[in-house]
């Protein structure tokens, strides 16, 4: 019986996947975004963790299923990627944060200079709120970088989120009702 429930799954998250895709060209975006955090100071040479966290508007009743979003990155911070594709986030860089329940699947590229974007498709049936990804990235040797991810990304970074609406069953796009926190941790 796992077979079909797990396949169930699979078009669930892909149909959410090509939603987020359509709502992304639908431009909106970036109506989500979280109060400043005041880190000023720059990060020492080492390993870091951006973490992406989302908090849903009280009384909504749709559960986030998909999120895509670019952010700004501070130029000399090392993102390890892929050979093939071009660009593609190493899988070993880039994780589902412990707030998203059940399986997930999250991808990132980078996009530009000094940009990366992120996607993350969810359990469209389970609520939640909290960490969403987390992105590991080196700060090298005499590179100077400030800690401050939220404030680098004012305004709020270009975001979509999507979720499976219970009473229609049918996805929609929820942007206006997510907000980000980004977060910087060794």
């Amino acid at each position: 019986m796992t077979a079909p429930l797990n396949l169930k799954g699979a078009i669930l998250r892909g149909a959410a996947l090509a939603a987020l895709a359509l709502a992304a060209g639908c431009g909106g975006g970036g109506s989500g975004g979280g109060a400043p955090q005041t880190q000023t100071q720059n990060l020492a040479q080492g390993t870091y963790q951006l973490a992406v966290a989302v908090q849903t508007a009280p009384g909504s009743t749709v559960p986030i299923s998909g999120l895509q979003m670019t952010l700004a990155v501070p130029p000399g911070i090392v993102i390890a990627t892929a050979a093939s594709p071009a660009g593609e986030v190493q899988a070993s860089s880039l994780q589902a944060g412990s707030g998203v329940p059940g399986a997930s699947l999250v991808e990132g590229s980078l996009t530009g200079t000094n940009q990366v974007r992120l996607a993350l498709v969810a359990d469209p049936t389970t609520p939640w709120s909290g960490q969403a990804m987390l992105l590991t990235f080196t700060v090298p040797a005499s590179v100077t970088v400030p800690s401050n991810f939220q404030q680098l990304n004012q305004p709020p970074p270009a975001l979509t989120a999507v979720g499976l609406d219970p009473a229609s069953n049918s996805t929609v796009v929820i942007t206006d009702q997510v907000t980000t926190t980004l977060t910087v941790t060794p």
